[in-house]
């Protein structure tokens, strides 16, 4: 009996080195996967802050140009303070929902400071956007109509989710915060919704540019023989449609590297602890 336990103890002695050896290996490998996946990301991180970058300057050259410029007041009023404001929204949320992905390694808490810095920056647009509108059609000579278009439907919308999924997402995950076993349970909902919604966001910027676009070759003569002949001295719609392919192609890095489960954020030891 004796013999059998000390031959037994010797084949478990035997075989624990190979197992952690396998182990070792597989973990090694994995390293190794994750390492090199993590080169396409920051590839694509590079790309899509240039594209956002982009989308900013060549938008706000844009509308710096065209239809007066920026104007505010009761006689300076201009539609285009809320049609320039939207690719910043845009990008505000998206940059909010990388946030946790590009700070991959700092504190969860500091993390959550950028993330929702973003958010509430672009709440902050939003509520400039939405002024901006009302006072273009109140105080225009013409008073003109609100929520006559789907695209201010389609806008309402979307302000109102996205809203309630950040007053939402403050009270699950910051204050009062909910326990950890329903905050991983929310979690995948919260981060669906907000793709839906910044998917949305781009599609509505889109909406709106070529809605503003229509307007302005149907009143205004200048911008009209753009749009009939290509005959305008600074080809400035060109430049709005390349601001455009900017918010597309932005739109698609974003929804790539949220979607994709290799790239997630690894728990630091501040999140275990939580």
């Amino acid at each position: 009996m004796e013999q059998n336990d000390v031959l037994n103890t010797d084949r478990l002695m035997a075989l624990r080195p190979l197992n952690m050896d396998l182990a070792d290996d597989a973990w090694k490998a994995k390293e190794q996967q994750r390492a090199h996946s993590l080169r396409y990301f920051d590839f694509l991180v590079a790309v899509s802050q240039f594209l956002g970058f982009l989308m900013l300057v060549l938008s706000g050259y844009y509308f710096s140009v065209v239809d007066r410029g920026f104007q505010w007041g009761a006689e300076g009023v201009n539609v285009t303070d809320e049609d320039a404001l939207r690719p910043r929204i845009g990008f505000g949320n998206g940059e909010a929902l990388l946030s946790y992905r590009l700070h991959r390694h700092e504190p969860k808490w500091m993390v959550s400071c950028v993330h929702g810095a973003f958010h509430f920056g672009a709440v902050i647009l939003v509520v400039f956007a939405m002024i901006a509108i009302v006072n273009h059609k109140d105080l225009s000579p013409i008073p003109l109509r609100h929520m006559y278009s789907i695209h201010s439907w389609i806008g309402v919308g979307i302000i109102a989710v996205y809203i309630i999924q950040l007053g939402v997402g403050f009270l699950a995950f910051f204050f009062p915060k909910l326990s950890r076993d329903l905050r991983r349970q929310f979690l995948p909902v919260q981060r669906t919704v907000g793709l839906i919604v910044f998917s949305a966001s781009i599609a509505q910027v889109l909406l709106g540019n070529q809605n503003y676009q229509s307007i302005q070759s149907s009143a205004v003569m200048k911008y009209w023989q753009c749009a009939t002949k290509l005959d305008c001295a600074d080809h400035s719609f060109l430049i709005q449609n390349f601001s455009m392919l900017a918010v597309v192609f932005y739109g698609i890095s974003v929804v790539v590297l949220i979607v994709n489960p290799q790239w997630r954020r690894w728990a630091t030891p501040d999140e275990k602890e939580a």
